[in-house]
């Protein structure tokens, strides 16, 4: 009996061996997979760390490349933009030196009409071969103010009326017809009527001259700030594109985000 009390206190001691022992594995088992678990979130983290510094580094390269290639546009359309208006402003810039060389034929050729009639001199043919000059100079300032308009229309629309303006002066003045019958007057030696008729038409070319010169300056004055009005423009533009890009960029790095370790 005692014996068998014993052998029975034996294995209730093992037994109770065995239930720590098995204990302590557990935890033992459960304290290395927390360290595990651990260790992977900071593995984790530091990889989510270095992508956000990649991809920052990557969106600052982008950056700078769309700051380049911006600038490289702006520098190609200045360059455009610089020609065309030259060549604008040379048209123009003749058109005006056109119309004071024929008001200051005019004027010359009104003032040797008055010392002819002053001194009953016959009208020579030297009169009729300038006011016949001056006849074709006013045909070919019509056909380049009509051109010249037709190329401001789309980049100068202002210029462009300005031009038509003056066109439409010299149609409406029957500017044409009124040198015409001048020049037949002076080749019938009627000086006093071609006098008369050569003052109005004195004062019409002057007017034309005044119309394009007000069209010349025009351009000069805004040439300047229509240039730097586009570069602001398009400055104001990347902005707001980079702006939209940093915050797809920043809604994309959300997403990424690693869930909390539970």
């Amino acid at each position: 009996m005692e014996q068998a009390a014993r052998d029975m206190g034996s294995q209730s001691g093992q037994s109770g061996q065995s239930g720590q022992q098995g204990q302590q594995g557990q935890q033992s088992g459960q304290s290395g997979q927390s360290g595990q678990q651990g260790q992977q979130n900071r593995q984790q983290n530091a990889q989510n760390q270095q992508g956000g510094q990649q991809q920052n580094g990557q969106q600052g390269g982008q950056q700078q490349n769309g700051q380049r290639a911006l600038q490289r546009l702006q520098d190609a359309r200045d360059t455009l933009a610089k020609r065309a208006g030259q060549q604008s402003q040379q048209s123009v810039d003749q058109l005006a030196q056109q119309a004071k060389q024929l008001a200051d034929g005019q004027r010359k050729m009104n003032e040797e009409l008055d010392r002819a009639s002053q001194q009953n001199q016959p009208i020579g043919d030297d009169m009729l071969q300038a006011k016949n000059q001056i006849q074709q100079g006013l045909d070919n300032l019509e056909r380049g103010l009509q051109g010249a308009a037709r190329g401001l229309e789309g980049s100068q629309p202002e210029a462009a009326r300005g031009l038509r303006g003056a066109d439409d002066s010299i149609r409406q003045s029957r500017l044409p017809e009124r040198m015409r019958q001048g020049t037949e007057l002076l080749r019938r030696g009627l000086t006093d009527l071609a006098r008369q008729s050569e003052q109005g038409v004195a004062g019409l070319l002057d007017d034309v001259e005044r119309q394009i010169g007000r069209v010349q300056k025009g351009m000069q004055e805004s040439g300047a700030g229509k240039g730097q009005d586009a570069k602001n423009k398009d400055a104001d533009s990347y902005a707001a594109c980079a702006g939209k890009r940093r915050g797809y960029a920043s809604s994309f790095g959300t997403a990424r985000e690693p869930f909390p370790a539970r």
